[in-house]
């Protein structure tokens, strides 16, 4: 397949590589850019979190990615506010006819997100968004690509296809491969969120075979405060538990420094 066949507005197949230990694998890494700049895309990046899951901790031991339904049902509490997004990874589909008006909410529950925000130009800033997780310690992630190629690595050599319900298309297309081909595919997707008043609009100037992918990458502009990046990935199929604890590898906490 063409490589301009599997790109679009906003979506760049960044890179492609067979990653085969334990199995076969394909991972497919693209850049999500619905902004037009990649300015963000380009900085830093931290994630927030208590010291001992800090990725550059030689304790920690793994990281955890959860489906958009878990932040849809996330029940927050004191300390640590903005994680719920009940429309976390959908879209409000509206249309009408002759005489009648319709909505319709469609959502991708078929990956897995790993969050983190771009590096705030200043400490103060950063501060104010550590507070507000309620998290104690930032991790500086200085190459978003080269992370997400490493993500993409690991969790090819950690999932199992027992991690998803395929669906009958799915089912299909495995099918048909050859033994020669690979044994699963790994897609990881990652770039800077976009916040929007209506996120509906955003989604629908994609094309329309590419939005799922662009969904969970624009929020309500009411978190716009936690100038969050995303690292997505799938292998297909709906994940049957709402996190997913990824071992780090040596590849993935080498990427990774304490900010503080």
């Amino acid at each position: 397949m063409d490589k301009h066949e599997l790109e679009s507005k906003g979506l760049t197949l960044e890179s492609a590589f067979i990653e085969s230990d334990p199995t076969k694998a394909l991972v497919l890494v693209y850049r999500i850019d619905l902004t037009g700049s990649w300015l963000k895309a380009l900085s830093p990046v931290v994630k927030f979190s208590k010291r001992e899951h800090a990725i550059p901790n030689p304790k920690a031991e793994c990281i955890q990615l959860a489906t958009p339904r878990y932040y849809r049902e996330y029940e927050e509490r004191e300390g640590n506010q903005g994680l719920r997004d009940e429309e976390e990874a959908t879209w409000k589909r509206k249309g009408k006819g002759s005489n009648f008006s319709w909505q319709m909410t469609l959502a991708n529950n078929d990956l897995w997100i790993f969050c983190t925000s771009v590096q705030p130009k200043t400490d103060w800033e950063l501060r104010k968004i550590q507070k507000a997780f309620g998290y104690d310690y930032a991790t500086t992630i200085a190459n978003p690509s080269e992370f997400a190629k490493e993500l993409g690595a690991t969790f090819a050599a950690y999932s199992e296809w027992s991690d998803v319900s395929l669906y009958f298309l799915d089912k299909l297309l495995w099918q048909s491969l050859s033994p020669e081909a690979f044994d699963k595919a790994v897609a990881v997707y990652h770039g800077p969120v976009v916040y929007h008043r209506n996120p509906a609009k955003v989604i629908e100037a994609f094309p329309e075979k590419r939005r799922a992918a662009v969904m969970p990458f624009v929020k309500r502009d009411q978190f716009s405060t936690q100038i969050e990046y995303r690292f997505i990935v799938s292998i297909g199929g709906k994940p049957k538990k709402s996190t997913f604890r990824l071992p780090i590898s040596t590849g993935l906490r080498s990427l990774t420094k304490f900010d503080t």
